[in-house]
């Protein structure tokens, strides 16, 4: 503390709150798509790539579970059910609708799949664009 001046804690506290406050609400600003994309393209669609290819992996490993349990079902068709006890044995509409849940569940994965690899074919076209209008 110098001599003279005394400090006054509460005053300071106060300063760094709204100064802390006021440096959030402008980082989050900077955040928000639209600005982030006119200000920062490249990094707006990196980090938009990024997203859809954690997605994108998410989908892949879904949809392997997907094939896994479809071939599961149809070897279970093939080779029958093994007797639990006294549970009884689904009948063929049982194994039918089975099969057709599994392959419906294998096409809609499928098509997230190639959705989101066309967005994110969409998003490196846009950051490569992006690179190239900002000349680096």
């Amino acid at each position: 503390m110098t001599k003279g001046v005394p400090l006054d804690f509460a005053r300071t506290g106060n300063v760094l709150l709204v100064s802390s406050l006021l440096l959030m609400f402008v980082v989050g600003f900077l955040e928000t798509p639209d600005v982030a994309l006119r200000l920062f393209p490249e990094r707006f669609w990196n980090e938009e790539a990024q997203r859809i290819e954690s997605r994108a992996v998410s989908a892949r490993m879904m949809l392997a579970r997907a094939e896994a349990t479809l071939e599961a079902l149809r070897l279970m068709e093939k080779r029958g059910l093994p007797r639990l006890g006294s549970a009884p044995e689904p009948g063929r509409a049982a194994w039918e609708s089975a099969l057709k849940r599994a392959e419906a569940e294998l096409l809609y994965r499928k098509a997230v799949m190639e959705e989101m690899t066309d967005s994110l074919r969409r998003n490196r076209r846009n950051a490569d664009a992006a690179r190239r209008r900002s000349g680096l």
